[in-house]
């Protein structure tokens, strides 16, 4: 019994000493978190349809002259700059045949230089009935041939100036590389493919709008643009072109919209989601659109509720100028983080280190 009446003793002292520690430790620090505060504000109605991301110029570099390829330097998925040398063309006869083209005019030319001299002397010598006319009129025809030669000659080595400069195959702009068709030892005919490229900086996509909204869109118009594979990514563009020609099964016009891309994170080929204004305006709530925390196909905010959050679901309707229209438990005046909220909880201590108003 007395056994027992000792172990008891221990194990509250245990725990109350236990309970002295646990008081004394300091509380985790609160989290700095920038706060802004939640919109109320008329925007238009939209409506929004899928088009496909598509360079806006794509080019198939081709060479103009044939030979054998000793320089291949552009590889699949490598930036080029325009005027950037791809590969170059072996020219070696090419060159020979221009210094043989050079010796031959500076010949034609010595023999025209000492032509024209005989030629003036002899319409001197004419003139004094030294010389019969056949003969001036000789000299005449061989100065006339020099100088139709002259002019061959000239011609022929600008063609080879030509030749050996589109022996460097260039980039006709800036871009990447997609796909390559050719290498080094690899015979060239004129025309041949070398190289795949497309400019991924300026963007196209194509959406098919259906009839009854197409007469409330303008060529130049701002659109707002998201893509599937970058769910926390969202731009802009404008509408580029309005094609008057509807498709007759589903009574759709397509309409081009332009997107910058100097970043390069819109790759060409993804999916993306383009809202067009087509209706009268509505009130919205409004947040910046830094407050959203993306889990998976889900979206949710924090809202500071004194020194805590607490978590809140919400769904995405339109965008304006950087903030994002939201659905759910989320009222107009509360306040939601913006910054530090990555790594927050429901619950967790906050301390608020700066508001940032929204835009109106």
């Amino acid at each position: 019994m007395k056994y027992l009446l000792r172990v008891a003793i221990f194990l509250i002292l245990v725990i109350v000493l236990a309970y002295k520690a646990s008081a004394q430790q300091p509380a985790p620090p609160k989290s700095p978190v920038l706060v802004s505060t939640v919109l109320e504000q008329e925007i238009n109605q939209s409506v929004s349809f899928i088009g496909s991301v598509e360079p806006r110029m794509k080019s198939l570099v081709a060479g103009e002259v044939r030979g054998l390829v000793e320089h291949f330097s552009a590889r699949e998925g490598d930036a080029v700059k325009k005027g950037q040398i791809l590969a170059r063309i072996r020219v070696t006869s090419l060159k020979i045949q221009l210094k043989a083209a050079h010796a031959a005019f500076m010949e034609v030319q010595a023999n025209q230089e000492q032509v024209k001299r005989d030629l003036i002397r002899s319409e001197k010598l004419f003139k004094e009935e030294l010389i019969p006319l056949k003969q001036l009129e000789e000299e005449m025809s061989r100065d006339k041939a020099l100088s139709e030669r002259v002019l061959q000659l000239t011609a022929e080595i600008e063609r080879l100036e030509d030749l050996i400069s589109k022996s460097r195959i260039l980039a006709p702009f800036d871009g990447v590389i997609t796909k390559e068709h050719t290498e080094v030892g690899q015979w060239l005919q004129e025309g041949s493919l070398v190289v795949e490229m497309i400019d991924l900086k300026h963007l196209r996509i194509r959406v098919d709008v259906p009839e009854r909204y197409i007469g409330k869109l303008k060529i130049g118009g701002t659109v707002p643009i998201r893509f599937d594979a970058l769910p926390s990514y969202q731009t802009s563009g404008k509408i580029s072109a309005i094609i008057p020609e509807a498709d007759n099964a589903a009574r759709t016009f397509p309409v081009d919209v332009e997107v910058e891309n100097r970043d390069m994170t819109i790759k060409s080929g993804m999916t993306a989601q383009v809202s067009f204004s087509v209706g009268d305006t509505y009130t919205a709530r409004l947040i910046p659109k830094d407050a959203l925390v993306i889990r998976g196909d889900r979206n949710f905010v924090y809202i500071v509720n004194g020194d805590t959050v607490r978590e809140e679901e919400v769904k995405l309707g339109n965008s304006v100028k950087g903030m994002v229209e939201i659905k759910g438990n989320v009222k107009t005046g509360e306040r939601v983080v913006i910054r530090g909220n990555e790594r927050l909880r429901p619950g967790q201590q906050v301390v608020i280190i700066g508001n940032k108003k929204g835009q109106r």
